[in-house]
């Protein structure tokens, strides 16, 4: 979905590093690439929760690494930081996902982590879905799906950033398409007991870009306008 992974620019990121972060920090998203190929990510996170104690820690995944690897380094993780969450990739239904991913099963995959840190008992889980044209019309049936599993639900249109992303090589959905999705998830959490629930196990965030960046007219960095019941995090790459 990004090409950050095939940039030759990155380093590692180290303990030391991080423990300069500023302890105002509440919420960060280690990102990547694909965070838990990190060989030291419970120490990073160690020394994120030793910079910023009062911070909210959530890890992205694409959900291809082992589920048993990933769910071994998150039962270390959480011993750390009992709050420590992840949030994983899921960009369409069966075989729109795993072609825009390019590998045959990573729906199925995603899927099996996602259960197993559910049996962990993990309570911060969440599906990202990031809408780009191919996958626009599987947007609403990924949120019923976050539903059904009684996880929370989290989206972005894609931006082609070579600033941050080094582009993404994917075409941006119309307009007018995103527009009617939105509507049908806003119906369906009206529809709810709880449709200002805030942050649990079935609440719901929506990050809109600018216009620009729908139409695909890419700024380095796009503003971004946000609709949210769950509080949107900054990024940390790990690569």
């Amino acid at each position: 979905m990004c090409n950050i992974w095939q940039s030759e620019d990155s380093e590692d990121l180290d303990a030391g590093a991080l423990a300069r972060l500023p302890d105002s920090l509440r919420y960060i998203n280690i990102s990547g690439g694909e965070p838990f190929l990190h060989r030291d990510l419970p120490e990073l996170t160690g020394a994120i929760v030793k910079a910023c104690p009062k911070a909210q820690i959530i890890i992205s995944t694409n959900g291809l690494v082992s589920a048993r690897r990933v769910r071994e380094d998150m039962a270390r993780i959480r011993e750390l930081s009992p709050g420590a969450g992840i949030a994983v990739s899921i960009d369409g239904m069966g075989e729109t996902h795993d072609r825009i991913r390019d590998i045959k099963g990573a729906f199925d995959r995603a899927m099996e982590l996602i259960e197993g840190l559910k049996a962990d008992g993990m309570t911060n889980l969440r599906i990202a879905f990031t809408l780009v044209d191919e996958n626009v019309k599987d947007y609403y049936e990924v949120y019923q799906l976050s539903r059904r599993l009684g996880i929370e639900y989290t989206s972005a249109v894609a931006q082609g950033s070579e600033h941050y992303f080094q582009g993404t090589g994917m075409r941006p959905a119309a307009e007018a398409d995103i527009r009617r999705q939105l509507e049908k998830v806003a119906a369906g959490e009206l529809a709810s007991f709880t449709p200002k629930a805030g942050p649990g196990p079935t609440s719901t965030a929506v990050s809109i870009p600018s216009p620009a960046v729908v139409a695909g007219r890419y700024p380095a960095r796009p503003p971004m306008t946000s609709f949210s019941s769950v509080p949107l995090v900054p990024f940390m790459p790990v690569t």
